[in-house]
């Protein structure tokens, strides 16, 4: 009887630290991804045409989980060249609002699925589109999270980049693990 007491709360105990560390895992995951997109708006050209005037915010809609969204509020470096980085949640009916005010779009994994429709909205719009296709690379985005062992890498699609305008430095090229 004690025996099976106490490989009940092993067992119990075991499932919360795996339970708390998948959680840190996730906090960590958002904490890296949100600096690599600061990363990405860092090397990254958008036509003129993508801000409303030179003072305009870059604007960060985020498709998914908003952990990242509170990342940006509380980060204390949130400008880059002048500009603040501004980051929101999409709304659901994100497909009915203007996209143009964008000029990123993060789709995390848990929203995979809405990407071709986003391209489809998005193909004439100089938006930069980010996913996080973790396990397969992702044809639809110009920037795609991807999980190698234990360590977050991403690729680039720059011929989608190029069809909206967008242009990458050399830099984030060349640490990117595949250049399509």
């Amino acid at each position: 009887m004690k025996a099976g007491i106490l490989k009940l709360i092993l067992l119990i105990c075991i499932v919360f630290i795996n339970q708390k560390t998948r959680a840190e895992g996730q906090i960590i995951d958002s904490n890296l991804k949100a600096r690599f997109l600061y990363t990405f708006i860092s090397f990254t050209e958008w036509p003129e045409k993508a801000f409303v005037d030179s003072d305009s915010a870059y604007k960060i809609g985020i498709l998914g989980d908003g952990a990242i969204v509170k990342l940006y509020q509380t980060m204390k470096r949130n400008d880059i060249n002048g500009r603040e980085i501004h980051a929101e949640s999409l709304p659901l009916d994100y497909l009915t609002q203007d996209l143009s005010r964008y000029q990123i779009l993060f789709v995390r994994e848990s929203h995979k699925s809405h990407l071709a429709k986003l391209q489809e909205v998005t193909k004439d719009l100089p938006i930069l589109v980010i996913s996080e296709n973790i396990n397969q690379e992702n044809q639809l985005s110009m920037i795609n999270f991807i999980k190698l062992g234990n360590k977050v890498r991403f690729a680039i699609n720059n011929e989608n980049a190029k069809s909206a305008g967008i242009k990458f430095r050399s830099q984030l090229l060349k640490v990117a693990t595949k250049v399509m």
